[in-house]
């Protein structure tokens, strides 16, 4: 969908308006509401008032920034702003100190070109740069799956709290069940963060974070799984077996592949990757004849 800026009321404006009409209707009662912004996907677009401003930043070379994408930064500001606008919903019908929100991604930010036809890429694309993490959106590094996750529950969380415990977006679910209070569910994924909001130093009882993605991705990535556990990353491709073993509290970059020095832990780890894939019937890749 192309926004029609700047005489078109947008795509962000009217979802936030539709979330803010929901929560009026519903501001009594207990609900679930998901706000899936199609910002800052492509088309990368921006009112052009915020355009001009950070293209300003950008002639002026603002310092220490590998962020050079004006119209990329005019749509986060874009977003950003219509957030609030939620949250202040939330404020002036009293319902912030009983509403958990949660801000997240679903991906890695898009640092490749992102193809349009045969030839050609979108416009404004790649949008924005990850360094230090390598790649981007539809890659298994640390680019592509490392996201920052933003909550706000006043009263319940500590105002400027962080902390860097690995977790993943299947927790999601497990989170909003626990802080509900919903009785009698079904088994599901996942692990409740309310712990670890309440209190950062507290741990999380699992053996390792999983990803399974066994197809192409349009930015490049290749079919492939990962595992985390602890410091340690594996990645196996699934065309050719090739494994890369990351220590990433010493390469967050994941600049050196272990895979051939430490084979043991390689071997472990793609054992206990082979034994997820299994429990969770994970499909795989077939190679088309």
């Amino acid at each position: 969908m192309l926004l029609d800026w700047p005489t078109g009321l947008g795509l962000t404006e009217d979802i936030t308006d539709s979330a803010i009409s929901f929560i009026e209707w519903h501001h009594e009662d207990r609900f679930l509401l998901v706000i899936s912004h199609w910002a800052v996907h492509v088309p990368i677009q921006s009112p052009s008032e915020l355009v001009e401003k950070y293209s300003e930043k950008t002639a002026a070379g603002v310092a220490d920034s590998v962020q050079r994408n004006a119209v990329y930064a005019g749509m986060i500001e874009h977003l950003d702003s219509n957030i609030g606008r939620f949250l202040d919903a939330l404020d002036g019908m009293g319902l912030s100190e009983r509403t958990l929100v949660v801000l997240l991604s679903d991906n890695g930010g898009l640092a490749s070109p992102e193809p349009m036809g045969i030839g050609g890429s979108m416009p404004h694309t790649p949008a924005t740069n990850l360094t230090p993490l390598r790649q981007g959106k539809g890659f298994l590094y640390e680019g592509g799956i490392r996201i920052r996750w933003m909550v706000r529950w006043p009263g319940m969380i500590a105002a400027g709290s962080e902390s860097d415990v690995p977790i993943i977006t299947n927790d999601l679910l497990a989170t909003l069940i626990d802080a509900a209070a919903v009785p009698d569910v079904p088994s599901h994924d996942g692990l409740s963060l309310v712990p670890l909001l309440r209190d950062t130093s507290a741990a999380l009882d699992r053996d390792g974070l999983y990803w399974h993605y066994p197809h192409y991705s349009n930015q490049g990535g290749r079919p492939g799984s990962a595992i985390r556990a602890g410091r340690l990353k594996l990645i196996e491709r699934h065309e050719d077996g090739a494994l890369e073993l990351f220590d990433l509290s010493t390469d967050p970059e994941e600049t050196r592949n272990l895979a051939s020095t430490r084979p043991g832990e390689a071997a472990a780890l793609q054992a206990r990757l082979a034994a997820w894939q299994r429990d969770v019937g994970a499909k795989q890749p077939t190679r088309r004849r």
